[in-house]
């Protein structure tokens, strides 16, 4: 049983429908560009190894990952999600696990992860991925199994007939791999296909073919692997996690009056008794010390406060 973990970004896509030439990854979410989530909560899980596939506008995101302590890997051409992890594969440890990870899905948590890394490692698989069970399945990937229940293939929305598009089990992307099942497999991929791309979800029907050992992970909160594919997307995601943001502040003894008028970005930090009044804007590392009155209107961006401060309105504090 394997015993390093290698954990594989996927960072190297277009993002064509942000309809931008910055690199989706990089787009600001709450103060954090989008590719720093994702990288906050692997960190957290013990690795030995993290890579990141960059590809599109490579220079840009190398720049934001220079003190990030990861492996930089390589993707020349945008051929597919089984390309990318060709690419990276020379940088992988060999015997490790890889799993491999959506640069661009924010909102899953280390607690799944390492369910998904302990479930691969306890059951000795050779592909290990995550699904959930949704009512209304459509734009999924279906996880197709034979009467026996092993998982055969996935196959993607377009592809299905009519009783696989009744299945309501789908793939997430998320996926963890024995190392030598890649060795062995990976060469086998092929771009036949519309797309003319390599898919990695072809590895599925690789394994089952040559009774490789593959499970899965069901989750119960769809919304820990929802991606991000364009800007409404991108605001709606924003939306969410400021929500959950300002509701943890209320139940940690933050008072904020109005707090749908309040933009709180995602690692502004508090300490208790704070009060802070309707329209205020936070931003970047600011610390709020204990005590402190934010009044109405007031702007701060990587400010630090004083204990019990008052800020008057229409404070402007940059730091």
């Amino acid at each position: 049983m394997s015993e390093k973990l290698n954990i594989l970004i996927l960072a190297a896509g277009l993002g064509k429908r942000m309809k931008s030439e910055k690199p989706k990854i990089l787009f600001d979410l709450l103060g954090k560009p989008i590719l720093g989530y994702i990288l906050q909560t692997v960190k957290n899980i013990k690795n030995d190894k993290i890579i990141v596939l960059v590809g599109n506008k490579a220079k840009e995101v190398e720049g934001f990952l220079k003190d990030k302590n990861v492996t930089i890997a390589y993707q020349k051409s945008q051929l597919g999600t089984g390309d990318a992890v060709k690419s990276a594969f020379e940088k992988f440890d060999e015997g490790s696990s890889v799993m491999v990870l959506a640069g661009d899905v924010p909102l899953i948590t280390e607690k799944t992860l390492t369910s998904l890394y302990l479930s691969h490692q306890s059951n000795n698989n050779d592909i290990t991925f995550i699904t959930m069970e949704l009512d209304n399945p459509y734009g999924y990937g279906r996880v197709v199994r034979d009467k026996s229940g092993k998982i055969k293939n996935i196959v993607e929305e377009k592809d299905t007939d009519d009783d696989e598009k009744k299945i309501k089990e789908v793939n997430s992307g998320l996926y963890i791999f024995k190392y030598d099942f890649l060795k062995n497999n990976l060469h086998f991929l092929s771009n036949y296909n519309n797309q003319k791309e390599y898919y990695l979800t072809d590895l599925i029907k690789l394994g089952y073919q040559k009774n490789a050992k593959i499970e899965t992970l069901k989750i119960d909160d769809p919304s820990e692997v929802k991606g991000i594919n364009d800007r409404e997307q991108l605001s709606m995601m924003e939306t969410f996690l400021l929500k959950r943001k300002i509701s943890s502040l209320l139940e940690n003894g933050i008072t904020i009056k109005l707090p749908e008028t309040v933009y709180i970005e995602y690692d502004v930090s508090f300490e208790t008794d704070v009060l802070i009044e309707p329209f205020v804007i936070i931003k970047g590392r600011s610390i709020i010390r204990k005590g402190t009155k934010i009044s109405s209107f007031c702007y701060l961006e990587n400010f630090e406060t004083e204990e019990y401060q008052h800020i008057p309105p229409y404070s402007n504090l940059i730091k």
